[in-house]
């Protein structure tokens, strides 16, 4: 169990503000397969995000060891609806 002690050493993974950045340089963890592409979940994102654009902003965290690049934590189908739309 974790007392207020504990937590205070807790540090967060992603960027505790709203930031805009390119598309370049947010780094995915991971690739949208073909077949995530080809599912109805993902066709809902990307028709979404070309109708209407991002409501929920894809979480980042810095990479420390470069300048003005992010790791992308979540949102791998958004940011590849945004390619594919752009």
């Amino acid at each position: 169990m974790l007392d207020s002690k504990n937590v205070a050493d807790i540090k967060i993974a992603f960027e505790p503000r709203i930031m805009v950045v390119p598309l370049n340089a947010i780094l995915p963890l991971r690739q949208v397969s073909p077949s995530t592409k080809a599912n109805v979940k993902y066709k809902r994102i990307a028709k979404s995000v070309a109708e209407i654009g991002i409501v929920e902003p894809l979480m980042i965290a810095s990479q420390p060891s470069e300048n003005e690049r992010y790791l992308l934590l979540d949102g791998h189908m958004r940011r590849e609806a945004l390619i594919i739309s752009a």
